[in-house]
């Protein structure tokens, strides 16, 4: 015969370890995403990386869905448990008062035999009715017992319901947040893209100004080294200039002294002329008495003096006719500068001192001229401003 404390209910269901509030172990992940999901607890870092990011909260997402459907396994295998208990807890009360039963028929058809052992039996009954009472304080401890599992399974299943609820909005914003997160990623995507496309224009750009100014480099070095054959071409001329100047004051105080010994000569030729007028006078007023040899002698005198006087008037003349066609040549427009140029070396050689000094003097302006635009030129392409160019410019002489 079966005694009534020979079986009894799991230890862990009766003194509360099934619950999920007395024993951790029972719910592992609870434990491990409690404060995350509850927010009770230090987050977790973020993650700096927005990859990252994204992967950590599609986990959280799959952590949540994987707890939800355990706690809701684990509340269907704490039903069938407790249904187990109550099927077993009744089948041990029908087997006690089959038992109860079976020894009150053999008490009433023993009762002879019974009777002697009448005081054995009663303590035997006093026992049993100790154990019953047992039995039913622990059928009422059990019962209570069901009754906290029952009411720590309603608060376990009102927990996990606003646990769903949470994570399901938490999904939501995170769902939010991932859509938010791949636009951005599109247009940070985009935003790349129209850079890299501007920045390869402003180094093909930056490429051509390069190019450009490695000629500009080469054009301003050219230019300075026109500047400086020019220069020493106009130091040249320049003094060139300066000594066809003192030839020139030469030849006006030879003009000068010619033209004075030219005057002279004049004035004595008049004076002979008056004298020869004078002499033909006097020889006509004469005394014919005067002898044919004396006046002859006298004639002959006259023409010797009147030769001299005419052959230094030629020379005088001759002087003249000499310099007059430079002073008309030099009062006569002068022919440009490139003409000049042009014109043999012979043909140039046989101008006069004035046109020499002129077309020096052309050609000192001109050179003048072809050194300020180069240095204006290099100025400009240095970046100097205009009102500094219209200083470096060189003047005429």
């Amino acid at each position: 015969m079966d005694s009534p404390g020979g079986s009894s209910f799991p230890s862990g269901l009766l003194s509360g370890g099934a619950s999920p509030s007395g024993d951790e172990g029972f719910f592992p992940f609870v434990l491990e995403r409690r404060d995350s999901f509850l927010g009770g607890g230090p987050g977790p870092e973020e993650p700096e990386d927005l990859a990252l990011q994204l992967q950590q909260k599609e986990k959280d997402l799959l952590l949540a869905a994987e707890l939800g459907k355990m706690l809701l396994e684990r509340n269907e295998e704490l039903r069938r448990q407790l249904e187990t208990l109550n099927t077993q807890h009744l089948e041990r009360e029908e087997r006690l008062q089959q038992e109860n039963h079976e020894l009150r028929r053999g008490l009433a058809a023993r009762g002879a035999e019974w009777e002697a052992r009448a005081v054995e039996l009663e303590g035997d009954v006093e026992a049993l009715r100790a154990q019953l009472g047992e039995q039913r304080s622990e059928q009422q401890d059990s019962g209570r017992e069901r009754a906290r599992a029952l009411s720590e399974l309603s608060e376990q299943n009102l927990r996990l319901s606003q646990q769903l609820a949470q994570a399901s909005r938490t999904e939501q914003e995170l769902q939010r947040e991932l859509d938010t997160l791949r636009g951005q990623c599109q247009t940070q995507t985009l935003a790349g893209a129209e850079l890299r496309t501007r920045l390869e224009s402003l180094q093909a750009e930056n490429q051509m100004l390069q190019d450009r100014r490695q000629d500009l480099e080469t054009q301003i070095r050219g230019l300075r080294e026109e500047v400086d054959k020019g220069q020493g071409r106009l130091q040249t001329t320049h003094e060139e200039l300066l000594l066809l100047r003192r030839e020139r004051k030469e030849h006006k105080l030879e003009l000068e002294r010619a033209r004075f010994e030219a005057g002279e000569a004049l004035s004595t030729l008049r004076r002979l002329q008056r004298r020869v007028s004078e002499l033909e006078e006097e020889s006509r007023l004469q005394d014919a008495e005067v002898s044919g040899t004396s006046l002859q002698t006298e004639l002959a005198h006259s023409l010797d003096s009147d030769q001299d006087q005419d052959q230094h008037v030629n020379e005088c003349e001759g002087a003249q006719s000499i310099l007059s066609p430079e002073i008309q040549e030099a009062s006569s427009p002068q022919p440009s500068v490139q003409e000049e140029s042009l014109e043999p070396p012979k043909k140039r050689a046989s101008l006069s001192p004035v046109e020499i000094l002129e077309q020096k003097e052309a050609e000192v302006a001109r050179l003048q001229d072809e050194v300020g635009e180069g240095m204006v030129l290099d100025a400009k392409a240095q970046g100097v401003p205009f009102f500094l160019i219209s200083t470096v410019q060189p003047t005429p002489q």
